[in-house]
């Protein structure tokens, strides 16, 4: 896009260049963080760690064929994570996982690897509690930062242009 921001016309050369680069990348060696298997051990038998963490949402596919062993749990997560050498992990915790909440904290700590929650904002007054719940969950685990989306859908679904987007926005300093 140019740096009016207007889209450009996609023309038979510039499909078949972006399509040429999108199958060059899929040669490129991947971060073996985001590996299906997890990492060798060096010497020591240590898997070795990256700061890289990994999100939750990297999973999609794999998290919905393993639902069933559970593969969602915050803990199995961080377990997962840990064995491919991520540094740490952003996934939601729930007051429903407040009972595994110190166990995640102690892995996490023993591990060196940082917790990072996702949060559902309340939808109404009714909610709130399950929100503040929520968020004694995290911060018992350990979650040193909650992410959370503000509006629903797509930014092109709610906002007609980027003046509108900056112009409904609020900036705190």
């Amino acid at each position: 896009m140019g740096s009016d921001m207007r889209p450009r016309h996609v023309t038979r050369r510039r499909f078949l260049a972006g399509t040429a680069a999108l199958a060059a990348s899929a040669a490129l060696p991947t971060r073996r963080a985001f590996a299906v298997e997890p990492e060798e051990s060096d010497t020591s038998g240590d898997v070795k760690h990256t700061a890289l963490g990994i999100g939750i949402a990297s999973y999609g596919f794999h998290s919905r064929k393993y639902r069933a062993e559970g593969f969602r749990a915050p803990l199995n997560f961080l377990e997962f994570c840990h064995a491919r050498g991520a540094g740490g992990v952003q996934v939601p915790i729930q007051a429903s996982d407040a009972d595994d909440a110190m166990k995640i904290r102690a892995r996490a700590e023993a591990w060196g690897m940082y917790v990072e929650g996702t949060i559902r904002m309340p939808r109404d007054a009714q909610d709130i509690e399950r929100f503040d719940a929520d968020v004694r969950a995290s911060r018992e685990a350990g979650a040193t930062v909650l992410r959370t989306v503000l509006f629903s859908g797509r930014r092109y679904e709610v906002f007609d242009s980027a003046e509108d987007t900056v112009g409904r926005c609020v900036f705190l300093r």
